[in-house]
Formats: structure tokens, sequence, C-alpha cells
């Protein structure tokens, strides 16, 4: 063991990715994972180290990365030699921004509308370890479904896609009306005039379903882009993260990441997660600072951002 370990303290291990177990001298080894994707080969590796210097055994953790458990502090130095020859690195704890999570996308789920996995691993590379006033967890998931949850990330992003409808091709089979009543929220329905499916923009909730199901492919995607959250967590308090922005493009994605990042580093305590920030200072002071008029949302979404508040209902309050 070097004398730079033997002097190191637990808390500066976990922030490096090495986090104490209960028995003495005992860590688990966090693998980094960029979202959610791993060689094969290097899959292999990761096995091997866990044959090597854990009991054989791997987690899978929520943030998407590889622990081995049981890693003795004795061996770390060579644990780190073989890591580093294996092309693998450690993930992170502490106030820093995590290693960014995210499904597989457009590149492999049917309803997935951006390459989220693509667009992860590129934040990845640009964001991860800056350092924060507490965790900063970054989610993209492919569409609407959300599984990687962006709502309960301190910054998550979906897809989202604007239908448009190529009557040529449609055969007026309703299919599309059935999907959004019972997936979506009811946007469309079928006019008496002409048979076909029309779209009500005010509850467009822009999911997709009705291009996913379409038999005929009438329904196309005219407009691509990424709903934005802020400030969601999970934990003894959980918080649920407010939806600022609609139709962001993937370049515009790691510039909120930027831009939100560092109005958390100007304003944020230490120890405090950048929703209670939001809380504290005021959502409209966060949208003012960091989205300006630039970013905004299609609709007036609710306090848990699962219906949009129509306009109508506004008008009427």
């Amino acid at each position: 063991m070097s004398d730079l370990l033997a002097k190191l303290d637990a808390r500066t291990l976990k922030a490096g990715g090495l986090i104490k177990q209960r028995e003495k001298d005992i860590f688990v080894a966090r693998i980094r994972v960029a979202a959610g994707n791993i060689d094969a080969d290097k899959m292999i590796k990761a096995a091997e180290l866990a044959k090597k210097y854990g009991r054989g055994f791997c987690h899978f953790t929520f943030q998407q990365s590889i622990e081995i458990p049981w890693v003795k502090l004795e061996d770390f130095d060579s644990f780190r030699r073989d890591l580093d020859a294996a092309g693998l690195s450690l993930a992170n704890c502490g106030p820093k921004v995590r290693a960014i999570t995210a499904c597989s996308g457009c590149t492999i789920n049917p309803y997935g509308v951006v390459d989220a996995a693509g667009l992860a691993a590129k934040a990845d590379e640009r964001f991860f370890g800056v350092e924060t006033p507490h965790k900063f967890k970054i989610a993209y998931a492919g569409c609407p479904i959300g599984c990687p949850n962006p709502q309960g990330n301190d910054l998550g992003f979906h897809g989202m896609v604007e239908p448009e409808l190529h009557a040529d091709l449609c055969n007026g089979c309703s299919l599309c009306v059935t999907l959004c009543n019972s997936r979506g929220n009811g946007a469309l329905k079928m006019s008496e005039e002409t048979q076909l499916p029309e779209r009500d923009l005010e509850k467009c909730i822009y999911c997709g379903e009705c291009i996913v199901g379409c038999p005929t492919e009438a329904w196309v995607a005219k407009r691509v882009g990424h709903a934005v959250y802020v400030g969601g967590k999970h934990g003894r308090f959980p918080r649920w993260a407010d939806r600022v922005a609609d139709f962001v493009s993937d370049e515009e994605t790691f510039e909120l990441i930027e831009r939100v990042v560092q109005w958390y580093r100007e304003h944020g305590k230490r120890g405090e997660r950048i929703g209670y920030t939001i809380d504290r200072l005021g959502l409209e002071k966060f949208r003012r600072e960091v989205c300006g008029d630039r970013f905004t949302t299609a609709h007036t979404w609710n306090a848990r951002g699962d219906r949009p508040v129509l306009e109508s209902e506004v008008a009427r309050e």
C-alpha cells in the first residue's frame, strides 16, 4: 500500500469512487459507465477484476455504474493499475456532476425520438466530475416515457416530437385516436367531415404515440427536441423536478447543462441540492437567469408536469 493511500480518509476515497463497506479496510470500487453503455470486452475485464480483487460479484447501480464490492485497502495500488490497463476508470461520489445516465434512445427503442445514449456520452465527457455544491445528477431519456427518470434528477431531458399528418397516406383507421386517448392526452379525434384524425394543439403533449402506432406511416415527425426538467431528487425528502423548457435541440442540451451548473455553483449553498436552491430563491429567478426568453415550454405544465394546463383553463381562472 502506498504512503498516499495510507493518508487518505474515507470521505476522500468515496469522492474518488472507493466507498467504505462495513468491514474494516474493505471498499466498494465504483466503475464509471457513461450513459449505461459499456464495451463487452470491458465488461469482461470488470468481471475479471471482481474475481481477482473482490468475491467474484458485481453490482449494477441505479446510476448505471458497475460496483465491485470487497476490495481490500491494501490492494488499491494494484487494483488501480489493472483498472487503467483494462481501459476502465472509477466513478465518483460527493459534490460533483455524477456519471450521466440514459436509456437506449432512438438507436434501439422504437419509441425513442432522440439519441439519448449518444448525447449522454458526449455530455459525460464534458461535465463529469465538475464540482458543485452537492451531488448533481443528469439523465437523458429518449421519449416522454422517461425510463431514466428525468423528473427525478437534478437536471433531466426527455425527447419530444411534434406530429404532422400526411393525409394522402391515412386510411382513416382511427388507431392513432385510440392510442392518444389511452396513452396520450386525448388530443386526437376523427373529423366527421374528412374522416381523418384532427389534432387539438392545446392538448397535444408531443409524445409521438400517433407516429409509432400509425400502420400506414401517415403521421411523421415535424419537429423533434427535448423537454427539460430541473431540481428533481429522490431520498428521504424527494422533490419532483420543475419543467422549464420544451423542444430544446441536441446542442442546446449541452449549453443548458453548462448554464444550470454555473447558476447552481453561484447560488447554491454547500450541501444544498439545486431543487432546494430553486425553492429558496424562486423558480422565476431561475427561469429569468438561466432560461430567459429563449428557452420556454410549449404548455403551462402543472406542478407535477404530468398534464398540461390548457390555455382555456388558464383563462377561466
